[in-house]
C-alpha cells in the first residue's frame, strides 16, 4: 500500500473516512503529515542538519565522536581519549574527513557567537590535530578548506585579538 502526502498528490483528496486536519493534533514529526518517503527524507535532512535530532542514535558516528571531545564541564580541556577515537576513526574513513571538518567549523562558529572560548579552543586544538594526523589522507584538500573558514571565522570574530 503506498501512501503519499497531501502535498505530493494535492487537495484533490478526500475520501471517505478521511480525517480533517482540524481534527487532529499537530506537530512537528507527526506520521500523518508526512507519509511519503520522499517528503520525509527532506524533513529528516532538514531536521539533522539544524540539529534538531538530538538522540544519540540519530547522530551520525562522525557527530558523536566530535561531541565527545567536549567536555561536560567548562573549566576541562579537549578530552584526550575521545581525541584519539576521532583520530583513529578519521584515518581509517578518510571520506568522513570532510564532514568532520564542517561540523568542527560549525560548532566553532556557533561556540564564537556563544563567546564560549574554552570550547573554541578545543575546536582549533582538535582541527590542527586531525590535520596533522591526517597528512597523507586523499580527502585532505577538503579538510584544509574547513580548516581555513576556520582560521577566517576566527580572524573576523569581535575577539579577533585573542586568537592571534
Amino acid at each position: 500500500m503506498q501512501f503519499e502526502c497531501a502535498s505530493c498528490v494535492g487537495p484533490s483528496i478526500s475520501g471517505a473516512g478521511a480525517s480533517n486536519d482540524a481534527d487532529r493534533p499537530h506537530s512537528y514529526f507527526d506520521w500523518r503529515t508526512f507519509c511519503c518517503l520522499t517528503h520525509w527524507k527532506e524533513v529528516k535532512r532538514s531536521a539533522e542538519m539544524n540539529g534538531l535530532c538530538c538522540c544519540t542514535p540519530c547522530k551520525p558516528r562522525y557527530r558523536r565522536l566530535v561531541d565527545s571531545i567536549y567536555p561536560r564541564a567548562v573549566t576541562e580541556g579537549l578530552i584526550s581519549a575521545n581525541m584519539q577515537k576521532l583520530t583513529f576513526y578519521a584515518i581509517s574513513h578518510p571520506e568522513k574527513l570532510e564532514r568532520i571538518g564542517e561540523y568542527l567549523v560549525m560548532r566553532l562558529s556557533r561556540d564564537l557567537s556563544r563567546q564560549r572560548d574554552v570550547q573554541v579552543k578545543i575546536a582549533v586544538e582538535a582541527m590542527d590535530q586531525l590535520l596533522q594526523a591526517c597528512h597523507s589522507s586523499p580527502s585532505l584538500p577538503q579538510f584544509t578548506e574547513n580548516h581555513l573558514r576556520m582560521v577566517q571565522k576566527l580572524l573576523e570574530s569581535s575577539n579577533a585579538k585573542k586568537w592571534r
